[in-house]
């Protein structure tokens, strides 16, 4: 297994953005896309993603897709994917 990031922590208060930011390959669309649940099935995640102390990671791909684009969004880098 390969490990892709460790040890990263984002906190964003209420009404805020939050806005992730850095050099080419460090890790964050591969964070963004874990938090949104949109890495293909076989990638493994491990720790906790809470929104308003719902954990993210323990919900159905129905539940936090419920999310998406109503508490939760993405702004990809590239437009059209």
């Amino acid at each position: 297994m390969l490990g892709v990031l460790d040890g990263i922590s984002f906190r964003a208060e209420a009404g805020k953005t939050l806005a992730i930011v850095g050099e080419s390959g460090c890790g964050k669309s591969v964070a963004s896309l874990a938090i949104m649940g949109l890495l293909p099935d076989n990638a493994q995640v491990s720790g906790s993603a809470r929104l308003m102390g719902r954990d993210l990671l323990g919900m159905s791909a129905e539940e936090r897709r419920a999310l998406r684009g109503a508490e939760m969004a993405m702004i990809f880098q590239e437009p059209m994917t």
